[in-house]
C-alpha cells in the first residue's frame, strides 16, 4: 500500500486500466489524478524512481488510419451518442477485438513514449478521524467538516462549496444549504 504510486493524467478508461494493472487506487492512496487530459501515467516507487508512459500520438493516428470504420463507428456511437443499429454495434465490437489482438504484437516503443524520471512523491497519506455531522448524523472526515449555526456540519448540510471530478475534469461546485 502506497509503495507504488501511479499518477494518471486523464480521467477516461485509460485510468481504469492503470488502476487494474498497478493496483493503485484512490482508496489505497496509491493513485494521484492530474487533470492534464493526456493518455499518460507516471508509475513511481516510494524512493522516487519512476517511469512516465504516454501514448505515442503517431501510433494513435496510425490506428485511426488503419481502421477508419472503427474510428467512424466509435465517433458515432460513443462520442456523438447516436443510435446504433445491431449491425453497427456488432461491427464495432468485431473491429475492437481485431485491433486488440493485433496490438498485442506491437512493440512497446512504437505504441508508447517512455521517460525515466526521479520524482518527489507526496508523503504517505494521513488517516484522519471522523466527526459526526450535527444535521444529518453521518460521519465526516475531520478535514472536511464545516460549521453551520456553530455546529459541525458536512459539506452538503453546510451548503459549502466542494470539488467534483466528472467527465469534464475537476470542477469547483457551489454549495447550497438544505
Amino acid at each position: 500500500m502506497e509503495e507504488v504510486v501511479a499518477i494518471v493524467e486523464t480521467n477516461n478508461c485509460f485510468s481504469d486500466g492503470i488502476q487494474l494493472v498497478t493496483g493503485c487506487t484512490f482508496g489505497n492512496n496509491g493513485l494521484i489524478f492530474r487533470d492534464y487530459g493526456k493518455t499518460a501515467v507516471t508509475v513511481a516507487r516510494r524512493d522516487g524512481t519512476a517511469i512516465r508512459i504516454a501514448l505515442n500520438p503517431d501510433f494513435d493516428d496510425s490506428v485511426a488510419e488503419k481502421y477508419p470504420d472503427a474510428n467512424s463507428l466509435f465517433d458515432k456511437i460513443v462520442v456523438q451518442r447516436e443510435e446504433a443499429t445491431e449491425e453497427e454495434m456488432r461491427r464495432l465490437m468485431q473491429l475492437f477485438t481485431e485491433m486488440s489482438i493485433e496490438m498485442l504484437d506491437v512493440p512497446e516503443d512504437e505504441m508508447f513514449r517512455t521517460e525515466h524520471k526521479t520524482l518527489k512523491l507526496p508523503e504517505y497519506a494521513p488517516i484522519f478521524s471522523s466527526t459526526k455531522c450535527a444535521f444529518c448524523g453521518e460521519k465526516v472526515m475531520a478535514t472536511r467538516i464545516k460549521e453551520r449555526d456553530g455546529k459541525p456540519a458536512c459539506i452538503p448540510c453546510a451548503g459549502a462549496e466542494y470539488y467534483e471530478m466528472n467527465g469534464t475534469g475537476i470542477k469547483d461546485v457551489g454549495g447550497s444549504k438544505k
